[in-house]
């Protein structure tokens, strides 16, 4: 739908208390940001919520619309020197990397060594570059199965570190004390 879209389209989304609609705008607000305004009409008895376009998004262009709306949530949550890890499976760092501040996950000498072997592994590898320095740690969406495969690492950043920011980008945890 959004390759028909242009600045002012207004889409109108019907039974927008159900959960299901509910989820679908979140994914759209998530992945679109400003470019969409959503606002919602109590006053149907189902709800109702008009999308408002903002600015035209071809979906040829959404990976790298979704990339920088990363981007600018990397630079609100960190300041411009701070070194962070990015688990991106390798494919987004020339794009997010903020001038050599991100560290691969896993790495070696700087470079990208590929997934660790277990959880034990994982969680090693953050608490060693953490202590070099690292300030957060951020999963972008094509490494968000990280957070299903290696479940001790999950459960090990969620149980001693605050979750700074969770949407359908992106999911970041402040590792600072």
């Amino acid at each position: 739908m959004l390759d028909f879209t242009r600045p002012g389209t207004l889409i109108l989304l019907d039974d927008a208390n159900r959960a299901e609609e509910r989820a679908v705008l979140s994914r759209w607000q998530d992945n679109l940001g400003k470019a969409v305004e959503v606002t919602f009409l109590p006053e149907f008895s189902h709800g109702m919520a008009a999308i408002l376009i903002q600015e035209r998004i071809a979906t040829s262009g959404l990976w790298d619309h979704r990339l920088q709306l990363c981007k600018q949530d990397l630079q609100d949550l960190i300041a411009p020197g701070d070194p962070f890890i990015l688990v991106d499976q390798n494919c987004v760092a020339d794009k997010l990397g903020r001038n050599g501040n991100a560290i691969p996950f896993l790495e070696r000498d700087g470079q990208y060594f590929g997934p660790p072997v277990d959880d034990a592994a994982a969680i090693r590898e953050v608490e060693r570059l953490r202590a070099a320095g690292a300030a957060i740690i951020a999963f972008v969406w094509p490494a968000f199965w990280w957070l299903e495969h290696y479940s001790g690492l999950r459960d090990h950043l969620r149980g001693r570190y605050d979750c700074v920011l969770e949407n359908d980008r992106m999911v970041v945890f402040d590792l600072r004390p």
